[in-house]
This record gives structure tokens, sequence and C-alpha cells, in this order.
């Protein structure tokens, strides 16, 4: 996905999970998850609950950055998986709303160099858009 006009930057702390102990961590253990704080963890195709102490909004995603699925409000004690995702994005509750995803939009991830913080631009499919 190239640079474009329409490319909005979300408005997240998003954490990269990409070695073994980082996804299988994830955000166990943590009594909260800030309103702007995230998770993305690749690869991934399911994500679980269990011992968890909040709820999430799970976004699954496929290799070229499309939302495939969103659950929101995932509960504790839960699972939730997604046939075709190759990473997941882990938020607070009702985050993928405030943020304004939905299914079928675009998301470019950018790493940067010291691979600890990702910024993420959302581009919402052509069709949506009203100054075309």
């Amino acid at each position: 996905m190239s640079e474009s006009a329409h490319d909005v930057s979300l408005a997240l702390r998003v954490k990269p999970c990409f070695r073994l102990w980082q996804r299988m961590l994830g955000l166990l253990g943590r009594p909260f998850l800030d309103a702007d704080e995230a998770l993305w963890i690749s690869p991934c195709w399911s994500v679980h609950t269990f011992g968890m102490r909040f709820d999430l909004d799970v976004v699954f995603i496929d290799r070229r950055g499309k939302v495939l699925r969103i659950v929101q409000g995932l509960s504790a004690g839960r699972f939730a998986a997604c046939s075709g995702a190759s990473s997941v994005i882990e938020m607070s509750a009702g985050a993928a709303g405030r943020q304004g995803i939905v299914q079928g939009d675009l998301l470019k991830m950018a790493v940067d160099p010291a691979g600890e913080t990702v910024e993420i631009f959302l581009r919402k499919p052509p069709w949506l858009h009203s100054d075309d």
C-alpha cells in the first residue's frame, strides 16, 4: 500500500509483538490497557482472553493489511479466530470504533528502526471517499 492523501495516522501507541515469547505473553498480567495503547501481534490468526482483566477489541488483518474481522469487547475467558488473518491488533474495548476502523479498511504499519513502536495508517476503501 503506497502513501495516499487518504491515509490517516491512528492515534494509538502500538507495541509490536513479533517474537514467540512476546506473542505468548501478549497482555497477560496487565491490570488494564490505556485507551490509546495497542499491541500488533504477528504472525497470529487467533487470540484468547484467559487470565485477562479487561475487555478488548481485536482487529484481524491479512498480509496486505485488509481488515478481515473486528471482535468488539472480547471479554475474559473467551477465544476469537479469523481464517486468513496473518496478524491481529489488540486494543482497549471500544478503541476500534473510536479510531473509525471497520471491516474492509486497509491498515499500513510502519515500524520504527529500533522495532519498538509502530505507527498505523488507516485507508478507507475507495467507495467510501466522498471527495473523489
